[in-house]
């Protein structure tokens, strides 16, 4: 079966973190939608064909993705002071590691704090996205329903074309060290060096065109409009 680098490094994890020196508790959910990953089919619960990054925050009624959504939202989410998502760069983009939060301004606090530990986590890229949810909206994702709840929420995109590339795995093991760490949780020290990158937004290329796209270019690479 085909592992990804969250999967692995939070096998990995379990097993190297000292528990005699955690300070709190650290929930660990290696897999949140089992169905999909044995039956091969990302994003998408082979059992009722919804994806389970979009039914945050979820509902008790017939369908799977549903009900894992809300024990998500209701056991984990609203029982935890931080919440960090950890994603594999999905199985069909190339993409450079980063990590991300909302720019919430109406929770200065919360914000001020999320943006400090995407600072002290051991990623180059640090991405903000602003945060525009209304009340009568549905979260969606578990990171944003996280950022609604009131918590602390970071997100992780680590991987690449559905690899485990051992570099991968390291970056993801280190932050999820390095994290606790800033908050008092565990005594480790970020050693990172790197010039951090900050970009302020996301934004998505829609094409109307259909067909096969094949690129030279790889992660990183600067692409200019119209050349």
């Amino acid at each position: 079966m085909v592992m990804s680098p969250p999967l692995m490094a939070s096998q990995e994890l379990t097993q190297e973190i000292d528990q005699d020196s955690i300070s709190g508790t650290l929930i660990f959910i290696p897999m949140t939608n089992p169905r999909a990953f044995f039956a091969r089919t990302p994003y998408i619960n082979s059992e009722d064909g919804l994806n389970l990054n979009r039914t945050v925050p979820g509902a008790l009624d017939e369908y799977i993705a549903e009900g894992l959504a809300d024990f998500i939202t209701r056991q984990i989410i609203r029982a935890s002071d931080v919440k960090v998502d950890v994603h594999g760069g999905d199985a069909n983009g190339d993409l450079l590691p980063f990590i991300c939060y909302y720019d919430n301004q109406s929770k200065p606090k919360q914000t001020l704090k999320v943006k400090h530990l995407s600072e002290y986590s051991g990623f180059e890229y640090i991405l903000s996205y602003p945060y525009t949810l209304t009340d009568n909206q549905p979260a969606k994702y578990a990171f944003k329903q996280a950022v609604e709840d009131g918590k602390v929420a970071l997100s992780i995109e680590c991987g690449r074309l559905g690899k485990v590339e051992p570099v991968a795995v390291y970056k993801i093991k280190k932050s999820i060290q390095y994290i606790p760490s800033k908050l008092d949780m565990y005594p480790v020290q970020s050693n990172t060096s790197e010039e951090l990158i900050t970009l302020n937004n996301q934004e998505y290329i829609r094409l109307t065109e259909q067909g096969v796209f094949n690129s030279t270019l790889v992660a990183g690479d600067e692409v200019l409009k119209d050349r």
